[in-house]
């Protein structure tokens, strides 16, 4: 409070702006009413490329999201073994020839 006393006795007291006629950006109320209003101009000016900006990263961040494989089912460890021996499976119809496509056994 004993600042804004000392602001307005110093705009009321000093050339030049005590001689100036429109006295409302002096003093500590009228600078933060001031840079209120710039402010929220600056904000309002900003927030639609802001908004837009947010919403490209979102839809990149769902699609990365999307690309991602289906989260695991089982025991991790259990997961690679079945896979492994899926694998195996499918190794083995192709070596014995029982797979439909034979042409691994038929070059060898």
């Amino acid at each position: 409070m004993v600042s804004i006393v000392r602001a307005a006795e110093y705009f009321d007291t000093t050339s030049p702006w005590k001689d100036v006629a429109d006295r409302s950006r002096f003093g500590i109320p009228g600078f933060v009413s001031d840079v209120s209003r710039l402010l929220i101009q600056l904000i309002e000016e900003a927030l639609p490329r802001l908004r837009e900006d947010v919403d490209k990263l979102l839809a990149s961040c769902i699609r990365d999201l999307d690309s991602l494989p289906p989260p695991l089912a089982n025991d991790p460890q259990i997961e690679v073994l079945e896979r492994v021996n899926a694998f195996c499976d499918v190794f083995k119809s192709f070596v014995n020839g029982s797979h439909e496509d034979k042409r691994l056994a038929q070059r060898n």
